[in-house]
């Protein structure tokens, strides 16, 4: 069973941030500047406002849903 599309209600600041990014086509940077903390190896301790989930990549990738709009 495929999982449910995400809407704008369903993302958080930083997800709307990438949202926004995607539809102007610039990127979004979530580097702290710190090689340590930005390495991906360490992905598990980022706070949340470094996060996205996996769904809302998949969603604009695919052009699934409206969230690219």
């Amino acid at each position: 069973m495929a999982a449910a599309l995400l809407t704008e209600a369903d993302l958080t600041p930083t997800e709307r941030r990438l949202c926004e990014c995607a539809a102007e086509g610039r990127r979004l940077d979530l580097r702290t500047g710190r090689a340590d903390d930005d390495d991906p190896a360490q992905g598990q301790t980022w706070e949340a406002r470094r996060q996205i989930r996996s769904q809302l990549l998949y969603q604009l990738l695919t052009g699934r849903g409206d969230l690219d709009a």
